[in-house]
């Protein structure tokens, strides 16, 4: 059963897991921006950590094209692409519709209850003005279809892709919470057209809300040869 916070990360046991799990948290939310120049120094100073487990997060964060460095230059987040997007959300409409129809009148109880408890959670961070916490239920619900489905490489193809839907979301969202009404109650469509055991329509609802969702149309960097 979920905490009252969706935990998208769990708590690492070394420092340099520590390191890499909240330089990545940061950049996914946008609290490190893209284009700011960083250091290693900067780094360990806003963790309090040491420069070890800070390089280690770094070249971790470098080989998943998240950070670029450059010698001279330093350390920085790297922007997000039409690319990225584009390439997240066409892996999310091949992927995501086909599970949502594949689990349609066979989810267990187990599962079953943590959706549901996963949208008392979307609903409750409505109600009360949270919109940053409800991007993290909303990612994660995403994440507890596909393990539903039970397939383990998807999981771990799809933790990648969610990761990155997270970010843009976060980059595109004004944080108001009028806006998150139309994702909830989709959310709700999906998850009764899976109870009902209607596979055509968790389908096509798992489609339109794919689409709506890449239309919010994040800002990226426009550079054509990315």
């Amino acid at each position: 059963m979920p905490t009252s916070s969706a935990n998208l990360y769990p708590s690492p046991k070394y420092l340099k897991d520590q390191a890499y799990e909240q330089i990545k948290r940061d950049i996914l939310s946008g609290q490190l921006a893209s284009g700011v120049l960083l250091s290693e120094r900067s780094l360990a100073e806003r963790l309090q950590l040491g420069k070890a487990p800070i390089r280690d997060a770094i070249n971790r964060l470098r080989q998943e094209n998240y950070l670029s460095v450059a010698p001279q230059m330093g350390i920085m987040v790297k922007p997000l692409t039409p690319k990225d997007v584009a390439d997240t959300f066409e892996a999310r409409v091949i992927i995501e519709p086909q599970i949502v129809k594949r689990l349609a009148g066979h989810l267990t109880p187990s599962h079953r209850s943590i959706l549901e408890a996963n949208l008392e959670q979307q609903k409750s961070c409505i109600d009360r003005g949270q919109a940053t916490e409800f991007v993290k239920w909303d990612v994660e619900f995403h994440m507890a279809l596909v393990r539903a489905h039970g397939n383990a490489d998807l999981v771990r193809m799809m933790e990648r892709i969610c990761e990155r839907t997270f970010q843009v979301i976060s980059s595109a969202f004004d944080g108001s919470v009028t806006a998150l009404s139309p994702a909830f109650k989709a959310h709700k469509s999906i998850f009764t057209a899976i109870l009902r055991g209607d596979a055509s329509s968790a389908e096509v609802r798992m489609n339109k809300h794919i689409t709506r969702t890449r239309d919010l149309k994040a800002p990226v960097d426009s550079n054509p040869n990315e």
